[in-house]
């Protein structure tokens, strides 16, 4: 993929049905998710801001949401079930057979909404949604958007793929309001011929 950051760091993620989703209080322990690269966007809202940090964890991905008082909730899709107690929600062994995965919650007097979704690449418009994530990524501006794109190499267990695994996660702050803002994200699997996608927002 023409658009993606090409980096020298194993694909560990090997399997969609591993997949597990956490929204948590508070900031993530970055030592146990060891994000490979993070990224920060400020939100400005009503004289305040909101801080947000999106991060890549292989085939995976973090976001990080500090109100402007100091409360903290962090969102995670990883191959990885994280032991936190005061999970606000938590999906494990996700159902990523076609069907939409939703979450909703009540957060700091707005709404967080997270969907999760799984197409098979030869799906029609996969390939296309793909592209399109990646080339907006690209154009990022990083004030009002910004985003994080890799392309990794296949180990050599894997069998044979027809294209290399990517990582798409882009940030954007929509229609340039202040205290609206969502993420987007692609996580493939070329060794299992799927995509898993994910759309989350706060407002």
């Amino acid at each position: 993929m023409e658009t993606a950051t090409p980096i020298d760091v194993p694909y560990q993620d090997v399997s969609s049905a591993r997949l597990c989703y956490s929204l948590l209080r508070g900031t993530p322990d970055l030592e146990v998710l060891q994000p490979i690269s993070t990224i920060d966007l400020v939100v400005p809202t009503e004289g305040q801001s909101i801080s947000v940090t999106i991060g890549i964890l292989g085939a995976s991905h973090f976001m990080s949401v500090r109100f402007p008082d100091d409360r903290a909730i962090a969102e995670v899709l990883a191959c990885l079930e994280l032991r936190e107690a005061d999970a606000i929600a938590r999906l494990s062994c996700l159902d990523l057979s076609g069907t939409l995965t939703q979450v909703c919650e009540k957060l700091n007097q707005g709404t967080y909404r997270f969907q999760v979704w799984c197409q098979d690449w030869s799906e029609t418009g996969c390939q296309e949604k793909v592209e399109r994530l990646a080339a907006q990524i690209r154009k990022a501006n990083g004030n009002t958007e910004a985003g994080l794109a890799f392309e990794f190499p296949s180990s050599e267990t894997d069998r044979p793929l027809d294209r290399p695994p990517v990582t798409l996660v882009l940030l954007r702050i929509r229609n340039s309001s202040p205290e609206v803002f969502e993420l987007q994200t692609v996580h493939s699997y070329p060794n299992e011929g799927r995509v898993v996608f994910s759309h989350s927002s706060y407002e």
